[in-house]
Order: structure tokens, then sequence, then C-alpha cells
């Protein structure tokens, strides 16, 4: 059997491949699926670069033959937009299987429609009016059981706050100012901080943001090179990057991404000390923003800058080793990078499909169209431990009350 696990666009193909190694026993993964993985018959990609889609064009032009594939597994399908989507079954063989993996709740696609949400509400729709048989025959199911955080957790309960399940629950969590709530204990799972005039961040609060990030800076900064140096690197790029992450609704602005990135490697560098979002930082996370075939680094992979045979260079996690382990480095010149940027703090699109133990979702000060419940959603489910919210209490509840709304008529086309 021929199976194809895709990822959607801007989130590394490659972790698709590693989560089935790290996430799961020998129980839940057959042998067969796993070897698959390892000798290549199962090799995943990005949907643009299954179809050859580069910049939008597909390369060749005219008709494509069918995939060669009897499974196709999209995962992040919320992600795919209806273009896309269409191109993709266009590609399927008749006898193929497509299955989407995704959730309905999160940020929708960049371009248009909604493909992943319309297609779970037509098959609601039709649930509700079908005979039973019909019902257990539903093409769609939802998994109710959360890996990523204890069963007890508040982050579940901030979540569905988000969703706008229960103002009472949010207002129990709430936290006067951004150090009383980063000082609470890290066994109640979350905080939202409201401030009556929200307006800037004091230095002290750009400390406590930072904070986190201090173990893996240095960590970093202590690595020596030797025979056990890859595996150090490894090993930071594998828990030390997925140990704290600052996510923003929006890029720019005084709460927006590049200045948090500004703010936050200010906090962690010491007194004469200079720093600069544009020079590469022995200890930072970095994220790469364009594609590169060669080096084998794609839009949203996550590296870190270390010092190796006193140079600086970007680590990037190298693709599932032969024995599963993930443990492989690939270490790239910061100018052979096409495009990059500090990764202490990103969009919340960017981190769809990512995972940390620690996270502060920051608001911005005013209300935006980016101000939706998908994006505040996604930016809380992102947190394995603890997560803080950070923001006025009028633009919380604004993302609470903004559901985004595509009209793309594709679930009336499904019923019929």
């Amino acid at each position: 059997m021929n199976l194809y696990l895709k990822k959607a666009k801007e989130v590394p193909a490659k972790g698709a491949k590693e989560a089935v190694f790290k996430g799961t026993t020998s129980e839940e993964v057959s042998p067969e699926f796993r070897d698959a993985l390892l000798n290549g018959t199962v090799k995943p990609s990005t949907i643009h670069r299954l179809l050859g889609i580069h910049g939008g064009v597909t390369a060749g032009g005219g008709a494509k033959p069918p995939i060669a594939a009897d499974v196709v597994i999209i995962d992040e399908a919320s992600m795919v937009d209806l273009t896309l989507m269409a191109r993709l079954v266009e590609r399927l063989p008749p006898h193929a299987q497509l299955v989407l993996v995704g959730d309905p709740h999160q940020l929708a696609s960049v371009e248009a429609g909604s493909v992943l949400g319309d297609l779970i509400t037509a098959q609601q729709a039709a649930d509700a009016t079908e005979a039973e048989a019909a019902v257990e025959a539903s093409q769609t199911i939802k998994l109710e059981f959360v890996f990523r955080t204890a069963p007890d957790s508040k982050i579940r309960d901030l979540a569905e706050v988000s969703l706008g399940i229960s103002t009472e629950r949010r207002d129990k969590m709430l936290f006067p100012t951004v150090a009383a709530a980063m000082a609470a204990s890290p066994t109640k799972h979350d905080a939202v901080v409201v401030q009556e005039k929200f307006t800037a961040l004091k230095e002290s609060d750009w400390k406590l943001i930072a904070e986190p990030f201090r173990k893996l800076e240095a960590d970093a900064q202590e690595l020596a090179d030797g025979s056990r140096f890859d595996e150090a690197v490894a090993r930071l790029l594998n828990e030390g990057l997925n140990a704290a992450r600052v996510l923003c609704l929006h890029r720019g602005g005084k709460f927006g991404s590049v200045k948090a990135n500004e703010e936050i490697g200010g906090a962690l560098s010491g007194k004469g000390d200079s720093w600069s979002a544009k020079e590469p930082r022995v200890g930072a996370p970095v994220m790469a923003t364009q594609n590169n075939n060669l080096l084998g680094i794609f839009n949203g992979d996550l590296g870190l800058c270390v010092k190796r045979n006193g140079a600086k260079v970007f680590a990037f996690e190298r693709a599932v080793a032969s024995d599963g382990s993930g443990a492989g480095v690939n270490y790239v010149s910061p100018a052979q990078v096409p495009g990059w940027q500090p990764a202490y703090a990103t969009t919340v699109h960017k981190a769809q499909g990512s995972q940390a133990e620690h996270v502060v979702v920051m608001l911005p000060d005013v209300i935006s169209r980016l101000c939706t419940r998908e994006g505040l959603y996604t930016g809380i489910t992102r947190a394995k431990s603890v997560v803080r919210v950070i923001g006025p209490r009028e633009v919380f509840d604004a993302c609470v009350a903004r559901v985004t709304e595509r009209t793309s008529l594709l679930p009336e086309m499904l019923r019929g």
C-alpha cells in the first residue's frame, strides 16, 4: 500500500514523521507503518511540494498524473484553503482514501475557504437528518482524549473559555498585573492578565516574560566542541526549543512579535551587551521564513543559534534518523539562510502545529480584525504545562466574540 503524509503549508513536514516516534508507543503504531517511515516508503512533505506548486504556479504546466498513493493523510487540515484542496482532490486516484486531521476551532487558511470546518458542518447536518445507521457510518470522527495536557489541566478550561463556553471560569483566572500572573503557581496552568490602562509593558515585565528562555540560552552558551556536541545540540533542539514560546496576534505594533523579540532579547542581555534582532545571538531560537530545498530548510522550521568551531551557526533538526531517534542536526551558516527571524516570539499563525511547555499569548492593546476566537484558541492550545494570556480584558472578550466566517458554499454543495 502506498501512503503519503502531508502537512499544510508553513508547517514543517518533517514534524509529521518525527511525531510518530516522539509521541507514540510501539503498541500505538504498527511495525509496518514504522518501517515504512524509516525505509522511505512513506515520505512526508507539504501539499505544495507533492503537487509541484511553487509560488502559486504548478511546475511544468498541463495535466498532471494522479498521485501514486492509496491513502493520503493531511495533518493540520484547517490550514488548507479551498483552491489548494481542490487541486489535491483533482490529483487523487479514484480508489484512494483522503484522511483530514485537524481542529476546526483553530485558525482557518490564509487564503479563501474553510474546508475542514465546512466538511464537518456538512457532515453534522447530514447526521441530524438521516437514519441512525447513517449516523453510525459517519465519516467524521471526533478525538476526545487530549495528549498535550494533563486531564485536570486548567489550560483546557481556558481553551473552552476562548470558545465562548464559559465566562465565569474566565473571571476566576484573572490577575491584575503581569508580575502577579507570572508569579502564580505553575500548577494553576493559566492566567489572564488584565490592566484597565494597558498601554505598555515595563522593563521588569519583559524580564519576567523572558525568564523561561534563560536556561536555553545558558545551555547553548555552555556547549563545548567535542564528540558529544551533536548529541547535546540535538537535545536542545528537541527539548529546549519547546520549553517556551511567546505568541502574538499581531506581527507589528507595541505588542507584536517583532517588538516582543526585541524586548525579550534585550531582557536576556547583560548590562553593556548589544542586542539586535537582525544579528545572530548564541542561544536564541530562530525561525526560517523561506524555503531552501538544497539546505533542507523550510518556511516555519525552528532552529537554534549555537557556536560551532568558533563560528555562529544555525542548528536545525534533521529528518528522523534511520533508528527513529531524530537525533540528526543540520548546521547552516546564517549567511546561507535566505530568510530568518528570532523566534522567542512568533505570530500565532506561525505557531500553528507546534507546542511548548510554557506559552505566553500576547494580545494587542486595541481591537483589530486579527482579534478572533480562532486566533486566541490556537494560541492557548499550543501550551502543554503553563499558559499566560497578557492583554486587556476588553480585547480578550472581543476575541471570544469574533468568529471568523467564510462563505464558500461548500457545505450547501455537499448537501446537494
